[in-house]
């Protein structure tokens, strides 16, 4: 993605947040969860919101040995939970110019696109599944090492996606999964891969 490409807030997160829908204990979220069942047998998950969630990307954004890891908020599942800048490819995007655009929208951070290629790509995740009403859908998804340098690391900021940011070590990494307060059981797998391969120092 290029630099004169607008980035733009997620509409369908913030629209799903001002609604109420994504608060567990309030009724809309359950009226919500309801329905699901009644239509698909199931309750809603995160993806069933997405209408093209064949692809997603995440972004280990690392210095000086550690990583970012950043709450989430407005979102479905992992609602409140520690995650990476993370989220679905939209339709026309490459997954690297996705995840810039992801990163801008959970993090104002600006990275551009040509900094996710095969050579920082380091956890590929593909599997088949059956989510809400999205049946029988096949998703991929491609983990990228970015090294964040110190004079960017003061341009992140908190968004309507995510806040409460914290820079966390393996050790750190895996209290958290114990305790429950990582959003997705995926990213834990494959942030433990990135530590088991070295966390880069430097781009």
């Amino acid at each position: 993605m290029t630099d004169e490409v607008e980035f733009a807030q997620t509409r369908l997160n913030k629209a799903l947040g001002d609604f109420g829908v994504l608060k567990p204990k309030s009724l809309r979220y359950k009226f919500m969860q309801y329905m699901g069942v009644l239509l698909w047998g199931r309750k809603l998950g995160y993806m069933a919101w997405w209408p093209r969630a064949g692809r997603s990307a995440g972004a280990l954004l690392c210095n000086d040995g550690k990583i970012l890891m950043g709450r989430r908020r407005n979102m479905l599942d992992g609602n409140g939970k520690y995650s990476w800048p993370a989220g679905f490819i939209n339709k026309g995007e490459t997954s690297a110019q996705g995840l810039s655009r992801e990163i801008w929208e959970e993090t104002r951070l600006k990275i551009s696109a040509e900094h996710f290629t095969v050579d920082t790509l380091f956890y590929i995740r593909e599997r088949f599944g059956n989510i809400a009403e999205m049946h029988d859908s096949d998703t991929i998804s491609l983990s990228y090492y970015y090294h964040l340098p110190d004079s960017e690391i003061a341009n992140i900021q908190e968004t309507n996606e995510m806040h409460d940011f914290k820079w966390i070590d393996e050790i750190e990494l895996d209290k958290m999964h114990e305790n429950g307060q990582l959003a997705f059981e995926s990213e834990y797998k494959a942030i433990k891969h990135a530590f088991k391969l070295g966390i880069p120092t430097q781009e």
